[in-house]
């Protein structure tokens, strides 16, 4: 056999069936994708927590109170970070759905 009578790869293949069955080329799964998702919610809930402590910390600071403005911040910052977890959760939520409707038409 010559090296120009290599069969073709696999990935080339499927590429070819999925234009074939009219589907977009699937990029090629990482593995990561629970862990990026987890890293998200917790980046989500972290910075809504820090926005709402530091914004806190500056109102002390300029009235010249004492941490009650932080406070209230933490804890504003903390319902706003758990709000952005939730959108975020329907957001994966929806395209993990999506994901696997393609995955059952195929």
């Amino acid at each position: 056999m010559k090296n120009n009578d290599r069969l073709p790869s696999l990935e080339k293949l499927q590429a070819k069936i999925d234009k074939f069955r009219g589907k977009k080329p699937s990029a090629p799964d990482s593995g990561n994708d629970d862990m990026t998702y987890a890293v998200r919610m917790v980046v989500d809930l972290a910075t809504g927590v820090i926005m709402g402590v530091g914004v806190g910390y500056f109102a002390d600071w300029y009235f010249s109170t004492i941490p009650l403005f932080m406070i209230i911040g933490l804890f504003l910052g903390g319902a706003a970070g758990v709000n952005n977890m939730i959108r975020s959760a329907k957001i994966i939520d929806k395209k993990l759905r999506e994901q696997q409707t393609d995955d059952d038409n195929i």
